[in-house]
Parts: structure tokens; C-alpha cells; sequence
């Protein structure tokens, strides 16, 4: 019987991506043709929080999900650092 072994912070995060990737009227294969990766089973794993988007990606998951890369970032940094995130900005929502 196979797990789930994606932490709850991760899954919560990748709920999130796919709801706005959902947004913007963007199926999986749309966003990672964006983002130049050639399948789009790397997004499937970010969004069922088995995967992580990469620091060096930021900025270009930012532009494919049309925001600014400071708001993506304080989005990452909430579900992956919540305690991280709380002494940036003095809430942990």
C-alpha cells in the first residue's frame, strides 16, 4: 500500500499553487511549459506536496503565476518556515 509521506506544510502550499494555476485557467502542462520543464509531472508533485519548487525558481514560478515574486515568496515562506516567517513579519499568518 503506497503513502503519502508529503508533509502537511508542503501539501498545503501545493493546494494553494493549484488553486491559483486553476485561476488563471492553466493546466499542468501550460505551467510547466512556462517554466521550461519538459513534463508536467514536476508540477503534479509540487501541488500533491511531494515535491518543492526550487529556490532558483522563484522568480519564474512568480511570472507564470502572474505576481510578484515577493508575495510568491512570503506564500513559500509561510507553508515551508512558518517560524521563519513569523520573525520576518511578526505574524504567522
Amino acid at each position: 500500500m503506497a503513502t503519502n509521506n508529503a508533509r502537511p506544510e508542503r501539501v498545503k502550499l501545493g493546494n494553494w499553487m493549484k488553486t491559483r494555476r486553476e485561476e488563471l485557467g492553466l493546466t499542468q502542462n501550460d505551467l510547466a511549459k512556462l517554466l521550461n520543464y519538459e513534463y508536467y509531472t514536476y508540477i503534479s508533485a509540487i501541488e500533491s506536496g511531494k515535491g518543492r519548487i526550487p529556490p532558483e525558481k522563484y522568480e519564474a514560478f512568480a511570472k507564470a503565476l502572474k505576481m510578484p515574486a515577493l508575495d510568491l515568496y512570503k506564500i513559500i515562506l509561510r507553508h515551508e518556515d512558518p517560524y521563519g516567517f513569523k520573525i520576518a513579519y511578526g505574524k504567522e499568518r
